[in-house]
């Protein structure tokens, strides 16, 4: 049996990464994103998914991800950067 993962932020950086790792391993990836263009050029690959929402749009992400039952495992990316200059 496959297992599942579901990966936001999977449009760029460390959930980029990961969603890759994870689909090289053999498992079910859904690669979570707000850019659907770059997550259609990251990810072409049969056993993985792409869905667009943004996380902080409740209604948009349980719409998104309706068609989905349950996961293996769950990482939840999404992070934001402050540059402090000196």
């Amino acid at each position: 049996m496959t297992k599942s993962v579901l990966i936001t932020g999977a449009s760029s950086g460390i959930g980029l990464q990961l969603a890759k790792d994870y689909a090289n391993d053999g498992w079910k990836v859904i690669a979570c994103g707000r850019d659907k263009a770059k997550l259609d050029v990251n990810f072409s690959a049969e056993n993985i998914d792409t869905v667009v929402f943004d996380t902080l749009d409740e209604a948009s992400v349980e719409t998104a991800l309706e068609s989905y039952s349950s996961f293996d495992l769950v990482i939840l990316n999404a992070g934001t950067c402050e540059y402090i200059d000196d």
